[in-house]
């Protein structure tokens, strides 16, 4: 083998740069050799000078041809090693809730560049987005901007562009968040490793719904007997859309009966003692309602409980205000004062006013009726229409006011009972008229009650007899009345109706053979009206149509 060192100095010129030094050192072998030349920022290696060299060599920005040291200008242009890198630093998010990626573009050189493109199209599911942007010394970005970010960054090597980009997830997102960044060179760099020049960023959405229950009872305290409502109203306080809820309310069965409710089925559905409704979505800040409708037994003696609950198809992070609980006192029936047949009272009014004042229990059996009169009202009460009478359920609403009876503040009550059970339930109340409550121990008046119920102690339609009723109006307004059969045992046999009033002094007959069900029976009648007590007049006349013999049987009243 044969060795030489040779120092030669080039002069290289190229199109941008001025003549520069090269040192190559070089040995040749039989059969091939190597040589290894260095200058400037490239380093050649290879076989010059031999029959079988390769070639062309190229380093930038220069080209070795081996064969006989032919070296010529070559134009491979800049490179730059750029990369970008994206993250939230979690796995999962919260739909509802903010969000900031960190996008880092970076250049590792061995060439600066100006005007790379980072390029960020945020999901459609990130609402409101804004972006900031931070570039390290000597290289520039944009300061900041609003939704997909489209930035010219120039970086030196070595140098970096943060980007903050916040927004918001949907509240309705569901699945998975994605999120890509990309950084492209500018034209006539060569990046040499694209795969590092985009990244992603997913997450897991995990909805969160914090929903709260709250519950409102009306009447409170309530009567016996008296509807209850109930309002429940569920909220939700996000930061996630609620996909679905269930809501349960058990109001007391002991002391309830359900009624309805509002939605109805099959929204809601009352079975086992329980109203279970299932409800939809519901988006952070709204409110859905249901009302509940009961009502309270008559022998309802003791608080009413409604324990409800919701859940979510979301998980709920504050599961302690889930439920929610009303708790309704019932009223102690007051120790009412009776009313019977003949009732008188007289008593002063001092304290009551508005929708206060004295109560009376009255007792209305099956098919009869009654009349309740207030009159003689002195001081306060005396003046103008006088006290307020009227009949009231046990909850206080008002069934029935009275009206004028004669002259001066006198008023009465007519009503009747159709019905086959007697109302037990029901209270006649006098109170004041007016804001302002009587003052003076002078404020009185008088109250009598009376059963207006007329009774014929006999009918006959057995045999060859036939028996004609006589039922007169001598009052000044008209008068309806209805008549009741009665068999011996005590059983009704048929009930008649005037088809219009019985006008002022008029005179109804009815010949109770025409009825089919009285046709060959007997026993009693009983007649239900809307006169003042004692004031219509009637009878019964049996007929012997074969003899001519006729059998008078007056209608009587109660005595007073």
């Amino acid at each position: 083998m044969r060795q030489a060192a040779l120092a030669i100095v080039f002069g290289l010129a190229a199109a941008a740069a001025s003549a520069q030094p090269y040192a190559i050192s070089w040995s040749t072998v039989d059969g091939g050799g190597a040589m290894g030349a260095a200058g400037g920022t490239f380093t050649l290696d290879g076989t010059a000078g031999q029959p079988d060299a390769g070639g062309p060599f190229a380093g930038s920005p220069f080209a070795l041809h081996a064969g006989f040291w032919s070296l010529a200008a070559g134009s491979g242009g800049p490179q730059a090693d750029l990369s970008l890198t994206k993250t939230d630093g979690q796995a999962t998010a919260v739909p509802g809730t903010a969000l900031t990626y960190t996008i880092v573009a970076s250049n590792a050189g061995p060439s600066s560049v100006a005007s790379a493109t980072v390029l960020d199209t945020p999901p459609a599911a990130l609402l409101g987005v804004t972006w900031t942007c931070t570039a390290s010394g000597g290289s520039s970005c944009p300061a900041s901007g609003s939704g997909l970010i489209n930035a010219s960054v120039s970086l030196l090597v070595g140098g970096s562009a943060t980007f903050a980009l916040t927004g918001t997830i949907d509240p309705a997102a569901t699945g998975t968040l994605a999120n890509t960044a990309g950084l492209t060179p500018p034209s006539g760099v060569t990046d040499p490793a694209l795969g590092n020049n985009s990244a992603t960023d997913s997450d897991l959405l995990d909805p969160r719904a914090d929903l709260a229950l709250a519950i409102a009872d009306a009447p409170d305290p309530v009567a016996p007997g008296a509807p209850l409502v109930y309002t429940l109203t569920v909220t939700n306080d996000g930061p996630s859309r609620s996909p679905g809820m269930t809501l349960v309310s058990t109001p007391d069965p002991l002391l309830v009966d359900f009624v309805a409710s509002s939605p109805a089925a099959p929204t809601c559905q009352y079975a086992s003692n329980a109203l279970t409704c299932a409800l939809g979505a519901l988006d952070p800040g709204g409110t859905s309602v249901v009302t509940v409708h009961v009502r309270v037994k008559d022998t309802a003696a003791g608080p009413i409980v409604n324990d409800a609950t919701v859940a979510g198809a979301a998980t709920d992070p504050v599961a302690a205000n889930n439920a929610a609980q009303a708790v309704t006192a019932v009223q102690t029936p007051p120790a009412f004062a009776e009313l019977a047949h003949g009732t008188r009272v007289e008593r002063a009014l001092p304290a009551a006013a508005g929708s206060g004042g004295d109560h009376f229990r009255i007792r209305q059996d099956a098919h009869s009726s009654y009349e309740v009169v207030v009159d003689a009202a002195s001081g306060d009460l005396g003046t103008g229409e006088g006290p307020a009478l009227e009949r009231v359920d046990a909850g206080g609403t008002v069934l029935q006011s009275a009206q004028a009876a004669g002259t001066g503040p006198a008023r009465a009550l007519r009503f009747a009972n159709p019905t086959s059970t007697a109302i037990e339930d029901q209270l006649v109340r006098v109170r004041a008229r007016g804001a302002a409550p009587p003052s003076g121990a002078d404020d009185t008046y008088r109250l009598r009650a009376w059963d207006t119920t007329l009774i014929v102690p006999r009918f006959n339609n057995a045999g060859s007899q036939v028996t004609v009723v006589l039922l007169q109006n001598p009052t000044a307004e008209p008068v309806t009345a209805t008549l009741y059969f009665w068999s011996p045992a005590g059983d009704l046999l048929a009930t008649h109706s005037p088809i219009a009033p019985l006008p002022p002094k008029g005179l109804l007959v009815l010949a109770t053979a025409g009825i089919p069900a009285l046709a060959g029976a007997s026993g009693t009648i009983t007649a239900v009206h809307d006169a003042p007590y004692g004031a219509l007049a009637g009878k019964t006349v049996a007929l012997e149509p074969s003899t001519g013999f006729s059998f008078d049987s007056p209608m009587l009243h109660r005595p007073r």
